[in-house]
């Protein structure tokens, strides 16, 4: 398994996709999570993904902020749960990784107690959408 350090990302590792633990501030909380750039055969990391690393970077507090409203309405139209404050929707999700996509599409992957099987994807770019991991991967 291979090492870059990518001029953008930093230091990443190979392993089945170029990945590095970081940690974000998402829907008010610190989390832990694995940053990924997929990639096939240790190929290099892409412009697009590059370009929406720096963007998700520099648009965390927005993008959270909008995020949670659409998941919100996610869990009340779809789960049919309301979710009435952050830290209610925190107790039932919990963020492990932002995924870059070849093509810059970045998707938030979540383990939820509503869903303990598939858990909750949450794409950022090029829209948000809710729905479960499947959908995106």
């Amino acid at each position: 398994m291979g090492t870059i350090n990518d001029n953008i990302f930093g230091l990443m590792e190979y392993k089945h996709r170029w990945v590095k633990s970081e940690t974000i501030n998402f829907f008010g909380i610190n989390s832990n999570v694995t940053i990924a750039a997929k990639a096939y055969k240790e190929k290099p990391i892409t412009d697009e993904q590059r370009n929406s690393y720096t963007k998700f970077k520099s648009e965390l507090k927005m993008l959270s902020d909008k995020a949670k409203v659409e998941t919100i309405k996610y869990f009340s139209n779809v789960e049919k749960k309301q979710i009435v404050s952050e830290s209610e929707l925190n107790s039932i999700l919990r963020l492990k990784t932002v995924l870059f996509m070849q093509d810059g599409e970045t998707v938030l992957l979540f383990d939820s107690s509503l869903d303990d099987d598939n858990g909750i994807g949450i794409q950022l770019y090029p829209n948000i959408q809710v729905g479960p991991q499947d959908t995106f991967l």
